[in-house]
């Protein structure tokens, strides 16, 4: 996730090499699935959009790396993509096999300059620092310890239950039985 926050390159250069944006929309569709991290990063780095259009994944990894880079991001309303995607704020969600929708979203973004800057700094503070890596495994050890204050028993009964399979000879299902 970190890759994605740095700007590999200045995106006004690539515009005017050509690549997706100002001046050359039609042109600039550009598929990401399976690329390297550090190509995918260049590649949304000049994108003034990202649109996503998947229709089953979970959150796809695409949109809170797109938001870390301040890009506003169009999606289908499906599955992940509300907890990263917020309507009017970080981009628009649009209901599955949409088209008309779809592309009515990507247009009001595209033509206007300072809604499509003031969604991306919007889903760059969303994302950031709620998708580091070192939030993440912060929030899911939190998660760990309170079960663990929740349920010491249990725990310590799997604790003996561990300790007692460990000491068993191979094949032998009871502690007691002689081999």
């Amino acid at each position: 996730f970190d890759d994605y926050r740095r700007d590999d390159g200045n995106p006004e250069e690539h515009h005017r090499a050509g690549a997706p944006g100002q001046g050359n929309r039609t042109s600039g569709v550009v598929t990401l699935r399976r690329m390297l991290a550090s190509a995918r990063a260049r590649m949304i780095s000049v994108m003034d959009v990202v649109v996503h259009t998947s229709l089953r994944e979970g959150l796809a990894r695409v949109l809170p790396q797109s938001l870390a880079m301040g890009k506003p991001c169009v999606s289908f309303d499906i599955d992940g993509a509300p907890e990263v995607v917020i309507n009017d704020s970080t981009g628009y969600l649009v209901e599955p096999f949409d088209s008309v929708g779809l592309a009515d979203r990507i247009a009001k973004i595209l033509e206007n300059d300072e809604l499509r800057r003031e969604m991306g700094e919007t889903g760059r503070r969303l994302v950031d620092p709620a998708f580091r890596a070192e939030t993440m495994v912060d929030q899911i050890s939190e998660v760990y310890q309170m079960l663990l204050n929740k349920f010491p028993e249990r725990i310590s009964n799997f604790d003996r239950k561990q300790a007692k399979s460990t000491l068993r000879p191979a094949g032998v299902s009871n502690p007691n039985e002689v081999v």
